[in-house]
């Protein structure tokens, strides 16, 4: 008799995993364990939630479904044994409970803050912002350790951040307070010379403290502070000041321009002397340099001297100089100025240095066709320099004292004229220019039109006989009649 095998049967299981509202879930891991069967194995499932282990002999089995946060309704089904396919083995989870972080940001007088940023670090990373009320959320947290830290430039944060070592439920009025800084800025002058009063100790008190010191240019500045009540006094040995302290209750905007003016030390000095050449004769206009711890410049009068007054104790330099001159001694110092220094004074010598400039002229003329000069022509000079100049009642014009050597463009403009030539160009000038002269002719080509230069400037007809300026003018009427005709 003839024995036919025949092969051993083999089954699945299948299923969905979902929500109990219905909704797949995917990348749920699906664990089969072999009790007695031949096999094990792990499936996935995929974005319909489902998941099959096919191709399985008989004998006891279990599936177990598992996913990070998620817990589920039936945790295993098992088999014992598995004789028959199993389909619809389905399986419910419930999605990690996730919970939220929210709340306003507000200054002390409950005023909202927006633009706030706000970070939250931990097991997630995120950022977001205030609204126009204030307020942030953090929504769809898992359980996990969480910082919430907010800043905006120019403000500090009671409290400074916000921890949560396990959220594990949702946090309603996370509030932090937001305290502006203000700041206070100004300079310390002299008084009625505006200069300014360096190494001025700017003292500080009330809500917070701090010391500043005034720059060259007198300026101080006190910044990054809170509301508050706050006082500052200026303090420099030897002087004082108007107002001798600035008190803010409470300082509660930015303040600018919270100025000083201080008076030096009774006890001043004078630095003076004369400045005069080997002869004893006075030079005057020599510019006279103060610096150090005062700074400024005078010039020597016309007897050759100088006066810098109401000096405080300090180091000082003086420095005479003018175009032409050497000086001797080039300058004076002073290490520690503490009294009255006369007779402080200088000898100049004239030196061979300085050249005056050479310099040239162009002039020239501009007349009608008939040689009368035309007047009020606008000549126009470019090139080296750019000037321009009108022509007088004869029709004259003239450049003078010109330094520069390059080239020139002479141009006239008068409305109703043109001119021959148009331009003169001079391509380097090295010498006097003489005859750079121009023709002009009114626009429709005749006589000059009657303009209020023809009608009402006799002194134009160039001071002839009384009888001659009549005539020009019964001929000017007459021509009015003739083209209005």
């Amino acid at each position: 008799m003839l024995y036919i095998r025949q092969p051993a049967p083999t089954y699945y299981i299948k299923g969905y995993v979902k929500t109990s509202g219905a909704a797949a879930i995917s990348g749920v891991t699906m664990t089969l364990t072999a009790g007695s069967g031949p096999g094990s194995g792990v499936t996935t499932t995929d974005v319909n939630g489902y998941y099959e282990f096919l191709g399985l002999s008989a004998g006891n089995y279990t599936v177990t479904p598992s996913k990070t946060g998620y817990s589920f309704s039936q945790p295993s089904r098992s088999y014992s044994p598995l004789s028959s396919n199993q389909n619809n083995q389905d399986f419910t989870g419930t999605p990690p409970s996730t919970f939220y972080i929210k709340g306003y940001v507000r200054t002390s007088t409950s005023t909202a803050v927006g633009a706030v940023t706000v970070a939250l670090s931990g097991s997630a990373t995120t950022s977001t912002s205030t609204d126009s009320n204030g307020y942030y959320e953090f929504a769809g947290l898992a359980t996990g350790n969480y910082t919430v830290t907010p800043s905006k430039t120019g403000y500090t944060f009671t409290v400074s951040s916000r921890t949560y070592a396990s959220l594990s439920g949702n946090q309603d009025n996370q509030n932090f307070t937001a305290n502006p800084l203000y700041f206070i800025i100004g300079n310390v002058v002299r008084r009625y010379t505006t200069t300014p009063i360096s190494a001025v100790t700017m003292t500080l008190s009330g809500a917070g403290s701090g010391v500043s010191t005034t720059d060259d240019t007198g300026y101080y500045d006190f910044t990054g502070l809170l509301e508050g009540n706050y006082t500052v006094m200026p303090s420099k040995t030897g002087y004082t000041f108007i107002p001798s302290s600035k008190i803010y209750s409470p300082l509660n905007s930015n303040q600018y321009v919270q100025d000083f003016e201080g008076t030096p030390p009774a006890t001043n000095y004078n630095i003076s002397g004369y400045i005069k050449n080997s002869s004893s004769a006075a030079i005057s206009a020599v510019t006279v340099t103060l610096s150090g711890s005062d700074s400024g410049s005078i010039q020597t009068d016309a007897s050759g001297y100088y006066l810098f007054s109401d000096l405080g104790a300090g180091n000082y330099t003086v420095t005479p100089t003018k175009t032409g001159y050497s000086f001797s001694p080039s300058s004076k110092t002073y290490p520690s100025l503490s009294a009255a220094q006369d007779n402080q004074n200088y000898t100049g010598t004239f030196t061979s240095t300085y050249t005056a400039p050479v310099t040239y002229y162009i002039k020239g003329s501009i007349k009608d066709t008939g040689g009368t000069g035309i007047a009020g022509v606008t000549v126009a000079l470019s090139g080296g320099v750019d000037i321009s100049t009108a022509t007088s009642a004869d029709g004259s014009y003239q450049f003078l004292s010109l330094t520069s050597s390059g080239s020139y463009t002479i141009t006239p403009a008068k409305t109703g004229y043109t001119f021959t030539p148009a331009n003169i160009i001079i391509s380097s000038l090295d010498s006097d220019f003489d005859n750079q002269d121009f023709t002009g002719t009114t626009a429709g080509g005749g006589e000059q039109p009657i303009t209020e230069v023809d009608t009402v400037k006799p002194a134009e007809f160039h001071f002839g006989p009384l009888g001659a300026v009549k005539k020009k003018i019964k001929e000017l009427k007459e021509k009015v009649v003739l083209e209005a005709q």
